[in-house]
């Protein structure tokens, strides 16, 4: 009984400060190695950790999670393949799957190749990236996603820091579904 109420005095206490700091950082400028920001600027988005987007290009909703501790963004993909085109141009054709739907086959320019680390044991993969647009509400943004198989995760879609970052985005990680009102498809 001793140990579950000192978990719970501290989850109290890791509940306040991080409410501290929230109201501290709605007003104040927060400088980085990339430069000092004010966070009470309407320039910056706050979003909840999970976020209904639609992908722009095929025009289907999809759960989205916003993930703050990955760098790069993904979205579930299957049938991928790489090739080049009549001028010598590297592209790819992929399906995106999400909750509800599966694509028609989509061809993107391939940007790059990016190298994901594995977890614990697991070895690198080296998966496609391509640039999609994505719509929050009217907030539109193109951005750089790897091809996935995201089967195994909750989501289908996941903004890591680099579009979080070039969106202007704060994630409250208590928080789900601040942009859109829609919830996940059932």
């Amino acid at each position: 009984m001793i140990s579950r109420l000192k978990r719970i005095k501290n989850k109290a206490a890791i509940g306040f400060s991080s409410a501290i700091i929230l109201a501290a950082c709605q007003s104040t400028p927060v400088t980085s190695a990339s430069g000092t920001f004010d966070t009470s600027s309407t320039n910056y988005m706050a979003t909840g950790y999970l976020e209904m987007v639609t992908i722009g290009d095929v025009n289907l909703p999809v759960v989205a999670k916003l993930d703050t501790g990955a760098d790069t963004s993904s979205v579930h993909a299957t049938d991928i393949s790489q090739y080049k085109d009549a001028n010598g141009t590297d592209k790819v054709r992929f399906r995106i799957v999400t909750e509800t739907a599966t694509s028609g086959l989509i061809e993107r320019p391939l940007v790059r190749i990016a190298t994901i680390k594995g977890k614990g044991d697991n070895p690198s993969v080296e998966r496609p990236v391509v640039e999609l647009r994505f719509l929050f509400n009217d907030f539109e943004i193109e951005t750089q996603v790897t091809l996935a198989d995201r089967d195994r995760y909750s989501t289908n879609l996941l903004f890591g820091r680099n579009t979080l970052t070039e969106a202007k985005v704060f994630v409250n990680p208590g928080a789900t579904y601040v942009l859109t009102s829609a919830r996940a498809p059932s």
